[in-house]
């Protein structure tokens, strides 16, 4: 009996750690440039300084329909073919922009590869309209051969980021060995410009809890969302404004969710001059697992560091988001 309940309890560990990779591998990142709203701002975090206490709300019904925000997204918008990659016997080029009426905007791509050895095309990093969009985007390109594909940007992580028409798309690739898949290239992003953009001004919504601002980095709490609207579980809507010359990674860590350590991650890539909205989900599993009902205290910490070379910029203290 005893090995019995040992099993179903590691195998329950295991579904939670499993389920924590998945979100973590469909994290929700954006970002872009815009205008300070004015939010509060947190007091400097210090080593040993009590804990920032933080109060949001969970909406007050006002709340984003998915299929309404599809229907009013503006599909006009037009973009002409431009290459992004033409070098080493390898181009690939946009066609065009096309809108799917479930998945997003979607650009038309086509590559062309007059070397001897098979390519693998992937999307090293996107943005649109200066919010950072994690995009799944991988093209087999065969050894002295023609192909074409497409790069959806989901209209739920354009939702998250309140971006409601396609001005620029930003789009770097990672060229690799079809056999070894080591990186051949990794290309500078591209900026993608369509008919759109001479017209387009986007209102950046920095509503919500600022809990750090420093090193050229802002943080900002934007709520709990428990209608579920970006994820099939509960979660907190983190904003991240880099103001710096270097690409930073914005991670999540030392969750819990009244009280109880949960499973959870969240790690997002934010370029130079960007803004990004990543979601931190709390995984019914683990509400189950603790018996939470509803969502009364969340606590967490984040940690700043350098892509290149993953220095550490900062670790804040624990933050205590009341609710």
């Amino acid at each position: 009996m005893t090995f019995v309940v040992l099993c179903e309890r590691t195998v329950h560990k295991l579904n939670r750690i499993i389920c924590m990779v998945l979100a973590a591998a469909l994290l929700l990142t954006l970002s872009a440039c815009g205008t300070d709203s004015g939010a509060p701002t947190a007091p400097a975090l210090t080593e040993g300084s009590a804990p920032v206490q933080t109060e949001l709300s969970t909406g007050d019904g006002d709340e984003l329909d998915l299929s309404s925000f599809i229907a009013s997204f503006d599909k006009t918008a037009e973009l002409e073919g431009q290459d992004i990659w033409n070098a080493d016997g390898v181009r690939v080029e946009t066609t065009g922009i096309e809108y799917d009426p479930i998945s997003g905007p979607t650009l038309l791509i086509s590559a062309e590869n007059t070397t001897d050895r098979d390519l693998t095309i992937q999307a090293d990093s996107a943005a649109v309209n200066g919010f950072m969009v994690n995009v799944g985007f991988s093209l087999n390109l065969p050894a002295s051969g023609k192909t074409q594909g497409s790069v959806v940007l989901p209209y739920a992580l354009l939702a998250l980021a309140d971006i409601d028409c396609v001005a620029t798309v930003e789009l770097a690739l990672r060229i690799l060995d079809g056999v070894s898949f080591e990186a051949v290239a990794v290309t500078d992003p591209v900026e993608l410009v369509t008919t759109a953009a001479e017209d387009y001004e986007h209102e950046y919504d920095e509503s919500g809890q600022t809990v750090y601002d420093k090193n050229g980095i802002r943080l900002i709490l934007k709520g709990i969302d428990e209608s579920r609207l970006f994820a099939e579980d509960a979660s907190l809507i983190v904003y991240m404004v880099n103001s710096t010359d270097k690409t930073v990674c914005v991670q999540a860590q030392n969750i819990t969710v009244n009280g109880y350590e949960i499973t959870s991650a969240m790690s997002t890539t934010v370029h130079p001059s960007k803004r990004a909205v990543d979601i931190l989900t709390f995984f019914d599993m683990d509400m189950e697992e603790y018996g939470i009902e509803s969502i009364d205290s969340v606590e967490l910490s984040f940690k700043i560091v350098e892509e290149d070379d993953w220095r550490v910029i900062d670790e804040t203290d624990m933050i205590t988001v009341e609710i």
